[in-house]
């Protein structure tokens, strides 16, 4: 008997895709994809000479420690999508200034909890420029455990798990709601 196997043949298996079949989607049970749509939209990141100081020099109580600019930019651009989520959601949610500019605009604290059981609060102003263009601004940020919001004031906590969205009426911050990942 030899010792020579012969060679196997390798079923492989081929998923054939119809692309004019009927597919249940997120609304029907029956749709049938036609084209995907992607919007270019920029944001552009700036930062008000008032953070800018904080950062460099700090202030009365000395140079403020973890609110870098890489750190703060990498909030804000993680923040921008959440925005738009719980703003699509969430009908009174509002987080971008339009124009004309209103004597006190729309600003959103952003928070984002870390290991350390530190928090980084970034104070950013959301403004429409046009329709594919805004820009984000920011204000202030501080590492502070309490620092809490406004009245009238909403704000999203990064926390390890889970994006809340908080808004604080008459002296209590309460959850609008929150996103898990």
């Amino acid at each position: 008997m030899s010792e020579y196997k012969r060679p196997r043949i390798k079923k492989i298996l081929e998923i054939i895709v119809d692309e004019d079949a009927y597919i249940e989607n997120a609304c029907s049970k029956n749709a049938k994809k036609i084209n995907d749509i992607s919007e270019n939209i920029i944001t552009e990141f700036w930062i008000d000479k008032h953070y800018s100081i904080r950062d460099q020099h700090g202030d009365d109580f000395g140079k403020r420690e973890g609110i870098d600019i890489k750190t703060v930019e990498d909030v804000v651009n993680r923040s921008f999508k959440i925005l738009k989520y719980f703003n699509f959601k969430n009908g009174k949610f509002q987080f971008v200034n339009f124009p004309p500019k209103k004597i006190r605009p729309i600003r959103i604290v952003l928070k984002q909890i870390f290991e350390e059981n530190e928090t980084l609060n970034v104070i950013a102003e959301y403004n429409f420029i046009e329709l594919n263009l805004y820009e984000v601004t920011v204000i202030t940020a501080l590492r502070k455990e309490n620092f809490t919001l406004s009245d009238g004031q909403y704000g999203i906590i990064f926390d390890f798990d889970t994006i809340k969205l908080m808004f604080k009426v008459r002296g209590n911050e309460i959850l609008v709601d929150e996103y898990i990942y």
